[in-house]
């Protein structure tokens, strides 16, 4: 029901609304055996999500504006066996953050605010979708769009992202060095996870092969800020390309497939499938 209600809200705004299914290991960390992901992911332009984006920027700001922050603490005796610590917190105010800060709370909620490219998105993915993966993705952050030469453009975005994935009942190996010294290979069921902090960045070349019919090979790189690899040297949250393409047609509905990246591994490759509508 909140999934048909959030599908109206952001129609009426301009938005994208698009099933999404991917299948292989491009997200997959070392060990971790390939599966599906299904989701639907939703976007606007200056919408519910773009003022949430927003508003997590605002806050981000505001808490920053709290520098130099430093604790110290104090142990007193209180002759009876016991001991009284006292902790004092102090910091530096910077006045330009915080008032940077709030000029970004506040254009949040200005219904009249002209957010000149800025978007936002959010991914949910469910095993009731089919597949095996639950979890959410969100990314705010701007988008850009032209044409050139008449039937040519370009499309590009630059945004900043967060969330996590559960890969359920996926087969993970693991190296067990316990019982040998040379060490064996041990695969059990269990949960494989693909956590998410970084920057998912697009370019795409568009033709329009008519006024209402739309072709755009596109490359993307979702760069993830987790750490890639542990001590053992193993791949902990990959950065995956993406190298595809869309099709367009009456304006608003596409098509869109890829093939995804992650290391140069065919265990480490995905292929996707995505299909909505674009207002």
């Amino acid at each position: 029901m909140w999934c048909r209600s959030l599908v109206v809200i952001l129609l009426l705004g301009g938005c994208t609304a698009a099933y999404r299914t991917q299948r292989g290991g491009a997200t997959t960390r070392d060990g971790v055996s390939s599966g599906t992901t299904s989701s639907l992911y939703f976007s606007d332009r200056g919408g519910l999500l773009t003022r949430a984006g927003l508003i997590a920027l605002g806050l981000a700001a505001a808490a920053g504006s709290v520098e130099n922050v430093r604790s110290t603490s104090t142990v007193s005796d209180n002759g009876d066996g016991t001991v009284t610590v006292h902790t004092r917190t102090t910091g530096t105010f910077n006045a330009a953050t915080a008032a940077a800060a709030s000029d970004i709370l506040a254009a949040a909620s200005d219904p009249h605010q002209n957010y000149d490219g800025l978007t936002g998105g959010l991914e949910i993915a469910s095993t009731s979708l089919g597949g095996d993966t639950s979890g959410w993705m969100f990314e705010f952050g701007y988008a850009y769009a032209t044409t050139f030469h008449s039937r040519w453009g370009f499309e590009g975005s630059a945004k900043f992202g967060f969330g996590g994935f559960t890969q359920h009942d996926r087969m993970i190996s693991t190296f067990d060095t316990t019982s040998s010294d040379m060490g064996v290979v041990r695969s059990a069921k269990g949960d494989g996870h693909y956590d998410f902090l970084g920057f998912p960045i697009r370019a795409g070349i568009t033709y329009h092969i008519t006024p209402t019919t739309t072709i755009e090979p596109f490359v993307k790189l979702e760069w993830n800020l987790y750490p890639v690899t542990d001590n053992a040297q193993l791949t902990i949250d990959p950065s995956p390309w993406h190298f595809g393409g869309r099709l367009t047609v009456l304006d608003y509905v596409y098509v869109e497939g890829d093939v995804r990246f992650s290391a140069l591994r065919e265990s480490a490759r995905s292929y996707g499938l995505e299909v909505g509508v674009a207002f």
